[in-house]
């Protein structure tokens, strides 16, 4: 479940499905376990097998190899690879594979056959001969339970009882279906200008704390896109104790723009990283923040399992004066995209509404706190109007009017009633080009409107503002033209739904002089004549035709449908 809540703002949950795509070499779909990038020394006892508690699969699928960070000589048949499945108070051994040669340094072996895993199990090693070294271990320094630990090659459960517990975490990493994993995300980076002469910049510096060389790639993927194979990166190889700078990391990648970037680890453990986001000022210096780095295991990334059906939660607060305080929501997915369920409440804990978000895998949008509430704000009045002024209506028919209602040319002409454009503060280039009667720039500016009306006087105000500059003009006339505004496309839509071929229009004929042309157009599907409309002009005649043939499925089932 995800929550927005006002309090005098409002709280939103983030959901993300881990591991995302879009480096040069094929991103893994599926990794279990962690490489820490500091040791805390080894685990050296043997034989025993050790069990990583905090880096469960982050979905369902198959592992075809491992990396273990070993520190120590090398040794033939030194070790196995583990896994187990939790369960209340104790992990079941569900495979193993090995025995694996070791050696100092990051080891990786082939896993064969692959290894069958769910989202959330977990992996160990057994340590088989003693005097060999072990596997790494580190702290980050959380106090919580990373490991359980047993004597001797176990091939059953373990209790968490039974096993010694520690707090450190156990540097083995299994992956499949790619060459490189997500390490770690920067979920806003860019090089761009800005309002009043700002220039951003990210400067990123990456090092290597530990002995072996690691490899992988930094990857940007612009704001509002998908994560594409396409997507700009710069490769990076970091020998013991190196460290890489790059000032103005997206123009080093020959592009700009704003968007989030990934570290992408091949078969090695994660760079440090240090980011910082900065207006950079010329000779007046720079000014700006640092950045973290969110790991997929952090707790506050979100995670949906759905082999057990569980999805995480949490609240984020907005400030408490929206006037003064600028706020913007992002929303990064991973490798499955995310669908987010929030609850919204007034100041007093009331409840206002529920809201739907759904997001594409490897996505990244960024939206004022304000637009992404006016939005919010914009759908729940539009709806409830609409219901009650036709109460008549299909579901089907209210969703598609809402559409319409509420798209940028309608936010327009409710913008320029109110004069909003008058009032835009503007860089010079969209001051040259007419940008205070844009409909991008006025719509996104009167949903920020709503949403501060919301914030600061509650819901009527808002209803009030809506009905009087756009419901009551908008409905002029019964409405029907909103409904009727885009018929072709609703009739699309519900014909790709249903798995059959686009329409097809044909003119069955026309009558009447040049000056006073009437058209006679029928819709065909699959070779059947679907339904037929009649207009001054054919595009007239094919939305009527589409609306017949959506008045007729929404009435009776689908021609050739079970």
């Amino acid at each position: 479940m995800i929550q927005k809540r006002r309090n005098l703002g409002f709280e939103v949950l983030l959901l993300a499905f881990i591991l995302a795509g879009g480096a040069p070499l094929p991103a893994a779909t599926i990794s279990i376990g962690a490489l820490g990038n500091a040791s805390d020394g080894n685990y050296s006892a043997a034989p025993a097998t050790i069990v990583d508690l905090a880096h469960g699969a982050t979905a369902d699928g198959s592992v075809t190899s491992a990396t273990v960070f070993w520190s120590g000589g090398p040794c033939s048949n030194a070790f196995k690879i583990k896994f187990f499945r939790p369960v209340p108070g104790a992990v079941t051994f569900l495979g193993e594979r090995g025995p694996f040669a070791s050696s100092n340094g990051l080891v990786t072996v082939s896993l064969s056959p692959a290894m069958a895993v769910h989202a959330r199990d977990l992996i160990g090693i057994s340590q088989l001969k003693p005097g060999c070294g072990g596997a790494v271990i580190t702290s980050d320094g959380t106090g919580l339970r990373h490991l359980v630990t047993g004597a001797g090659d176990i091939t059953a459960t373990l209790t968490l009882a039974q096993g010694g517990e520690s707090t450190e975490s156990l540097a083995v990493q299994a992956v499949g279906g790619g060459d490189e994993v997500l390490s770690g995300t920067v979920l806003g980076a860019g090089s761009a200008h800005g309002a009043a002469g700002s220039n951003f910049k990210t400067s990123v510096q990456i090092s290597n704390p530990g002995f072996p060389t690691i490899h992988g790639h930094i990857v940007f993927h612009p704001v509002g896109h998908s994560a594409s194979p396409s997507d700009p990166s710069v490769p990076y190889t970091l020998t013991s104790n190196q460290t890489i700078s790059y000032s103005d990391i997206v123009a080093t990648m020959g592009t700009s723009g704003l968007g989030s970037l990934d570290v992408m680890t091949n078969a090695s453990y994660a760079p440090m990283v240090v980011t910082r986001v900065f207006n950079d000022a010329g000779t007046a210096g720079t000014f700006g923040y640092s950045e973290p780095t969110v790991h997929p295991d952090d707790v506050f990334v979100l995670h949906n399992s759905p082999s057990s059906g569980s999805s995480d939660s949490a609240t984020l607060l907005t400030p408490d004066d929206a006037a003064r305080f600028r706020f913007n929501v992002g929303v990064r997915t991973f490798d499955a995209g995310a669908t987010l369920n929030v609850v919204v409440y007034d100041a007093g804990g009331g409840f206002v509404r529920n809201l739907n978000h759904t997001y594409a895998a490897n996505d990244f949008e960024l939206v004022s706190g304000q637009e992404f509430l006016g939005d919010a704000v914009l759908d729940l009045l539009a709806s409830e109007h609409l219901v009650a002024t036709f109460p008549e209506w299909r579901e089907g028919q209210l969703s598609r009017s809402r559409a319409h209602l509420v798209n940028a040319h309608a936010l327009q002409a409710a913008a320029r009633r109110l004069g909003i454009g008058e009032f835009l503060r503007l860089g010079r280039g969209e001051e040259k080009t007419g940008g205070r009667d844009k409909a991008a720039i006025v719509a996104d500016a009167l949903e920020a409107l709503v949403a501060a009306i919301f914030l600061d006087s509650g819901l009527d105000a808002a209803r009030d503002l809506l009905r009087r500059v756009l419901f009551e003009h908008a409905l002029e006339g019964g409405g029907e033209h909103i409904a009727d505004s885009d018929r072709k496309s609703a009739l699309q839509e519900f014909l790709q739904g249903r798995g059959r071929p686009p329409a097809e229009y044909r003119v069955a004929g026309e009558e009447g002089p040049d000056h006073q042309k009437l058209f006679h157009v029928e819709v065909w599907s699959l070779g059947e004549r679907l339904a037929a409309g009649e207009g001054s002009t054919k595009k007239e005649a094919e939305q009527k035709a589409a609306r017949a043939a959506l008045e007729r499925f929404e009435n009776a089932e689908m021609p050739g449908q079970a």
